[in-house]
């Protein structure tokens, strides 16, 4: 199957777009354009016509959202706006078909309103009967494009790791099993089951109260294993969902927990800064009051200091005066006479002597004498200065730490700060909890189904008992017999039916596993390397290398496309139809050695597989993905080439064919 035009009037940028597919060279297509220039939109596009969402994991979204903005300007109040979406599709030999999706809007003065929707499906097997509109158009899409294949046919490059997410695997086999026809056997199986029970019960009747009471006991452990089996049915479908929810979160925020840890980390550096900054002031205020109290001091500290080394130093070496008492010089003066007796001449002198010693002693006794008094409080001022001075010396150290751990954690905080920009705390703390809460309630999950796995298994082990029990009462009833006879016969037939059921279940599981590989060892570059891929009992797939070691998920991003590559031919090869293949941004996360050899793989695939099984590729490319050697290993493959421009004035996108 490939598509063969697609076209869009009003939706989202592309307000007219046609590409036109058709011809030999349809099955290999490249849409190249810069980010913004409507790539997604298209993947999203063509998916909404096919399946009526956006995309797997975009399953609600606001229909006004697919509006063009520039159709909605140019639309008056009340008049009707179509958003329509067109796939014109070659089935091959089932003729052409042309899927056409919808949806209606009125004007309004706020925007604009939803006023209908419809997808309609018209087919032709023969151009002289003409276009016949299928009857229900969502029955003929699921048959010719399985909704749930959708996603692996029409997806992203950059997000090529969902592909192999735990909770992907039960849509694989539940799939793969649907188109094999085995999921029939699945119902005969659980049909088979119920007869035999309903025999054995109909057995017992009017056998007496003993068989009675045993056909009621075996009941009673029917509905009870009837009841376990449905509660585990509902919990596993709950634990997927929990599954899901979990990987939902993670896939939209990474790592939540780490995201968590570094919100933590860059409050916790928020409060050492800001602890950090308080010390700081304090230690300045402190500073500050110790300036005021001790700075003037502290500038005659060394003259102070000296000062008292000097008085020290002149007591030391005696160069200071003792005291003295002057009354007896002032005695003699008033007796004029000296100490030898002589009389003295008022004025003479010798009486001037003695008053000149009189005064230069006395002087210099009042000196000492006062030089002495402040030796003791100097020595004082000097020690409380030192002290001072040690105590300024501390204040400043603890400044200096205080600034540095500021400088530090307000470091640490930015650098935090800017690696979670764009995280809203309220959202992750929330989602953490939720998070948390998911992991919680998948944990009871898996306790509760252990639980009442062993009680399933007790509730068989009792059945069986009363099976026996009933088979030994009735043996001599013919009626009974019959009806025992019959149930055997169901029993055995349940019993072949399981095994033709896990038998054919077995080789289609092989049969994607083998295919898988194939593909996966053509197009993969590490040769020898890997062994050969497997797939499952619930359809996981494992990758081992030679040393026997899981490497899935850490395989390279190219390693990693290769496999989805791989995996959606495989499903085409094993499921027997061809889903078209559109793929955006496949190289996106790819070197360019890699794109190279990717590049080559894929070409080589298409040859190989394009004439005979119909494969068709889409891919949606960057100017940075489609590089000049790229280009040229992609030309041996003759692709048709299509630029997409958006023109800012208008608003919307413009595609143009590049070559014949």
């Amino acid at each position: 199957m490939r598509i063969t035009r697609i076209q869009f009037d009003n939706f989202r940028q592309h307000r007219s777009l046609d590409i036109d597919l058709s011809g030999p060279q349809g099955e290999f297509a490249i849409i190249q354009g810069r980010n913004g220039a409507g790539k997604t939109n298209l993947l999203k596009g063509i998916t909404w016509i096919i399946t009526g969402k956006l995309a797997l994991d975009e399953p609600k979204f606001v229909p006004e959202s697919l509006i063009s903005h520039t159709a909605l300007l140019d639309a008056k109040l009340g008049e009707e706006i179509l958003v329509l979406g067109s796939l014109e599709l070659d089935l091959g030999n089932a003729g052409v078909a042309k899927i056409d999706r919808e949806m209606r809007f009125i004007r309004s003065e706020t925007g604009a309103r939803l006023a209908g929707t419809d997808v309609v499906v018209n087919t032709m097997k023969a151009a002289a009967s003409g276009y016949q509109r299928e009857p229900d158009a969502d029955l003929w899409i699921e048959r010719y494009l399985p909704r749930r294949f959708s996603h692996y046919f029409l997806f992203d490059g950059e997000h090529l790791n969902r592909f192999f997410r735990e909770t992907e695997a039960k849509y694989v086999e539940q799939a793969v099993l649907e188109i094999a026809s085995i999921d029939q056997l699945s119902r005969m199986v659980d049909h088979l089951d119920s007869v035999s029970k309903d025999l054995i019960k109909a057995a017992a009747q009017g056998q007496g109260a003993e068989a009675e009471e045993n056909a009621s006991n075996y009941q009673y452990y029917v509905g009870r294993l009837d009841d376990a089996r449905e509660k585990i049915s509902e919990l596993r479908a709950a634990g997927e969902d929990f599954q899901e929810k979990i990987a939902e979160a993670t896939a939209r925020l990474g790592d939540v927990k780490s995201i968590e840890a570094d919100m933590r980390r860059r409050n916790e550096y928020e409060r050492q800064a800001e602890s950090a900054s308080g010390r700081a002031a304090d230690a300045r205020n402190e500073l500050e009051s110790w300036v005021m109290r001790f700075g003037p001091a502290l500038w005659l500290g060394p003259a102070l200091e000296g000062l008292g080394d000097a008085i020290q130093k002149a007591h030391d070496d005696n160069v200071l005066p003792p005291p003295f008492k002057a009354d007896a010089l002032r005695e003699l003066l008033e007796r004029e006479v000296c100490v030898c007796g002589r009389e003295l001449a008022p004025k003479g002198q010798a009486c001037r002597h003695i008053e000149k010693v009189l005064a230069d002693f006395q002087t210099l006794s009042e000196v000492g004498e006062t030089l002495s008094e402040i030796q003791v409080p100097l020595y004082g001022v000097t020690s409380s200065l030192k002290l001072a001075s040690a105590q300024a010396t501390a204040i400043l150290g603890r400044l200096k730490e205080a600034e540095s751990d500021e400088k530090e954690a307000t470091s640490q905080f930015e650098i935090l700060k800017k690696k979670l920009a764009g995280s809203d705390d309220e959202q992750i703390s929330a989602l953490s909890r939720n998070l948390d809460k998911y992991q919680e309630d998948f944990g009871k999950n898996q306790k509760e189904i252990g639980r009442l796995e062993g009680q399933e298994t007790h509730f068989i082990g009792e059945i069986d008992k009363y099976k026996r029990k009933i088979e030994n009462q009735v043996a001599a009833d013919a009626r009974a017999q019959s009806a025992l006879v019959r149930a055997q016969f169901a029993q055995e037939a349940l019993r072949v039916a399981e095994e033709l059921y896990a038998k054919l279940s077995n080789q289609v599981r092989e049969e994607v596993a083998r295919n898988l590989d194939d593909e996966f060892q053509a197009m993969i570059w590490k040769k020898n390397f890997f062994q050969p891929v497997e797939v499952d009992q619930h359809y996981r797939v494992q990758v081992r290398n030679m040393q026997g070691f899981e490497v899935r998920e850490s395989l390279s991003a190219g390693e990693t496309a290769c496999l989805a590559f791989a995996f959606s031919l495989t499903l085409s090869k094993v499921a027997g139809f061809y889903y078209p293949m559109v793929v955006d941004s496949p190289f996106g996360r790819l070197d360019s050695e890699v794109k190279q050899f990717v590049s080559d793989v894929l070409s080589r695939v298409l040859k190989s597989t394009s004439d005979a099984s119909g494969n068709q590729l889409i891919m949606l490319m960057t100017d940075g993905e489609y590089t000049e050697s790229v280009s040229e290993v992609m030309a041996t493959s003759h692709p048709k080439l299509f630029v997409l421009d958006f023109n800012q004035l208008t608003g919307e996108t413009e595609v143009q064919k590049v070559g014949d």
